[in-house]
C-alpha cells in the first residue's frame, strides 16, 4: 500500500514539470515572433576617458537613425583626440565652447568610442623692469591651477625696491627675500598667461652735521644726497677760548670736510675743547713726583693732583713753580705730600727737592722664649745704619744695618721691658718697646733624685728658690713639672714615683710663688721611665734618669 502511494506522488511531480516546460517554450516562440516584427537597435559603448567625458544621444540607436557623441574636457583641460572602434577619427567643434562632437549617421551596428584630454598650460615670463633684475629671467610653462617658480627681485646697487606688477597690476611681494634687500613673488593658481615686472628707485641719504659747545658748523646741514653722489663742504669753526678737536664719526681732526661717493647716511658732531696749557713736573734726587710726565690742562680747569714721594729715609724740602714756592699738603700715604694747580690759565712747572731723614722706627719688635734663652726680633727701619737693644733701659746689644734679631742666653718674661732703637746718619729713632710673644716650651732647669726618693734636699730647694725668683721676676705665668725614673720595678710603680717627685717640686714652688705674690699655674706630670737622658744599662745612666725637669710654658 505504501509503495502504491509513492508511485502516484512521483508521477504527479513529473506531470507538473512537463507542463511548465511546455508553457516556457510557447512564451519564447511568442517573443521571437515579436522581435521579428520590431525595428532592430544598436549600442554606442563609451570607453573610460581621463580628464573629460563622452556622452551619446540617443543610446541605444534604432537601426538607420543618427547618434551624436558630445566630448567635454574637465576644467583646466582640453581635447586631444577621439577614437571610434579603436581608430582616431575627425571631430568637429561642439555647440558649447570647449566641447567637441562626433555624429554617427544611419547607424546599423554597435560601436565603441573613446576620447583623450590634456591639462591646459600657460606662459609666465618677465617683462621690462627699472633699476632691478628679476630672476629667473626666462619664460616658463605652468600647468593649469599650479604655482609658478619663485621670482627674486634684486634692486641694482644703490637702489631700493619700489613695486612689482603682474600683468600690469601691482602685487604684494614677500619681504624680505631670501637674500637681504631682495623681494620674492610667486604666481599662484595659474589659469592664464602672466608677465612680471618690477621697479626700483635710487637710495637717498641724509648728511647731518652737529656741533658741541665752543663752536659751530659753517655750511648746509642736513643735506640730502643720492647714492654715489657728493655733498657740499662744511667747516667746524671754534670760538675763543675753544679750539676744534675732532669729528665724532671718524675722529678726524680736519675741520673742513665734504662727503664723496655717499653710500650711507651720516650723523656726526664737531667737538670743541677749551684751550690747553702744560704743567711740567721735575723731581730732584732721592724722591719722585707723580704724575711725572708733562700734563695738559684745559683753560680754567684744575690739574691732576701731584703726589710727591721722598725716597726711603728722605723728606721733601721744597716744591717750586719757577721762583714761587708752592704750599703742599700731606698726602693720603704717610710721608707723601700733594699739590694741585687750580683755574689754570698759563703754563706752569712744579720742581721738588729732597733731604735725608733721621732713621724710622724699627718695626714689629717682639721677643720670645727659645731653647737656651730669648730671641729679640724686629724689621729694618728706613735710613738706619744700625740698632741698639735695651733691657729695662740698659744697653745689652747692638746690630748692623741689616741685623734683625739678637739672641740673649737668658729667659726674659713679660715683666722685662725690651726696647730697640734705630740709629743712622740723620739721628736716632725713639726706643720701640718690644711685644712679648711667649714662645715655645723651654726647660728652665732640672735636678736628680737618688734611688726611688721623692723628697727634696736642701740643695734642691735652693735651686727651686732660684727658679721661683726668675719666674716671678720675669712674669712667666705657667710651668709644668715633669717627673722621671730609671727603669726597674713595675710600670705603675715608676709612674707613681715620678708623679710623687713632680708633685713634691710643685708643692714647694707653689709656696715660693705665694710668698712672692706671683700667680703662676703649675701642673705636675709623672712620666715614669719615658724620655731617658742616659742609658738604663749603666749605673751612671740610670742616675741621670732619676730626675725632675721644670718647663716654662
Amino acid at each position: 500500500m505504501k509503495r502504491a502511494r509513492t508511485y502516484f506522488s512521483t508521477h504527479k511531480r513529473m506531470a507538473t514539470t512537463a507542463a511548465a516546460l511546455l508553457i516556457l517554450m510557447i512564451g519564447i516562440a511568442s517573443l521571437a515572433s515579436l522581435a521579428v516584427a520590431a525595428d532592430p537597435v544598436s549600442f554606442i559603448t563609451v570607453l573610460p576617458s581621463a580628464n573629460g567625458t563622452v556622452t551619446v544621444s540617443p543610446d541605444p540607436v534604432l537601426s538607420g537613425d543618427n547618434a551624436t557623441c558630445t566630448i567635454t574636457p574637465n576644467s583646466g583641460h582640453h581635447f586631444v583626440s577621439f577614437g571610434v572602434d579603436g581608430e582616431t577619427t575627425t571631430t568637429v567643434a561642439g555647440a558649447v565652447a570647449g566641447t567637441r562632437s562626433y555624429i554617427f549617421t544611419s547607424v546599423t551596428a554597435s560601436h565603441s568610442v573613446n576620447a583623450t584630454f590634456a591639462i591646459d598650460t600657460f606662459k609666465v615670463g618677465v617683462g621690462p623692469s627699472t633699476n632691478c633684475t628679476i630672476s629667473p629671467n626666462t619664460t616658463e610653462t605652468v600647468n593649469w591651477n599650479s604655482n609658478s617658480s619663485t621670482y627674486t627681485i634684486t634692486p641694482d646697487t644703490g637702489y631700493h625696491f619700489v613695486s612689482a606688477t603682474d600683468n600690469s597690476v601691482v602685487v604684494t611681494t614677500t619681504v624680505p627675500g631670501s637674500v637681504a634687500g631682495t623681494r620674492e613673488y610667486v604666481v599662484k593658481n595659474v589659469v592664464a598667461d602672466h608677465t612680471i615686472a618690477a621697479a626700483s628707485a635710487i637710495n637717498t641719504y641724509t648728511l647731518t652735521y652737529n656741533h658741541g659747545v665752543g663752536g659751530s658748523v659753517v655750511g648746509t646741514s642736513p643735506q640730502t644726497v643720492d647714492y654715489g653722489s657728493s655733498g657740499t663742504t662744511v667747516t667746524a669753526t671754534a670760538v675763543a677760548p675753544y679750539h676744534f678737536v675732532k669729528w665724532s664719526d671718524n675722529n678726524s681732526t680736519v675741520a673742513a670736510r665734504r662727503e664723496t661717493s655717499v653710500t650711507a647716511s651720516l650723523d656726526t658732531t664737531a667737538t670743541f675743547g677749551l684751550d690747553t696749557y702744560t704743567i711740567v713736573p721735575t723731581a730732584g734726587p732721592n724722591g719722585a713726583i707723580s704724575p711725572s710726565t708733562v700734563q695738559t690742562v684745559e683753560h680754567g680747569s684744575s690739574s691732576e693732583t701731584f703726589t710727591i714721594t721722598p725716597a726711603s729715609g728722605y723728606h721733601l724740602v721744597a716744591a717750586t713753580d719757577g721762583t714761587a714756592t708752592l704750599t703742599t699738603v700731606d698726602g693720603v700715604v704717610a710721608g707723601t705730600k700733594q699739590y694741585r694747580f687750580t683755574n689754570v690759565t698759563a703754563n706752569h712747572e712744579i720742581a721738588v727737592t729732597f733731604a735725608l731723614d733721621a732713621p724710622a722706627d724699627p718695626g714689629n719688635v717682639t721677643f720670645a722664649r727659645v731653647t737656651g734663652g730669648t730671641l729679640i726680633q724686629w724689621t729694618t727701619a728706613a735710613n738706619a745704619t744700625g740698632y741698639q737693644i735695651f733691657l729695662n733701659g740698659a744697653l745689652v746689644g747692638t746690630g748692623g744695618a741689616t741685623t734683625t734679631s739678637l739672641f740673649l742666653g737668658q729667659y726674659i718674661g713679660p715683666k722685662t721691658i725690651v726696647s730697640v732703637q734705630a740709629v743712622g746718619t740723620g739721628g736716632s729713632s725713639p726706643w720701640v718697646t718690644a711685644i712679648y710673644a711667649g714662645g715655645s716650651e723651654v726647660k728652665l732647669g732640672s735636678f736628680k733624685f737618688s734611688g726611688n726618693s721623692t723628697k727634696l734636699t736642701t740643695a734642691m730647694k735652693r735651686t727651686l728658690r732660684g727658679y721661683a725668683s726668675t719666674v716671678a721676676a720675669q712674669g712667666f705665668s705657667s710651668l709644668r713639672i715633669d717627673g722621671y725614673t730609671a727603669t726597674g720595678g713595675t710600670y705603675a710603680g715608676r709612674k707613681k714615683v715620678s708623679l710623687a717627685r713632680a708633685k713634691a717640686v710643685k708643692a714647694y714652688l707653689d709656696s715660693q710663688f705665694k710668698s712672692r705674690g706671683a700667680a703662676v699655674g703649675i701642673s705636675a706630670v709623672g712620666k715614669g721611665s719615658a724620655n731617658p737622658v742616659g742609658s738604663n744599662k749603666s749605673k751612671s745612666g740610670r742616675a741621670k734618669n732619676q730626675r725632675v725637669e721644670v718647663i716654662i710654658r
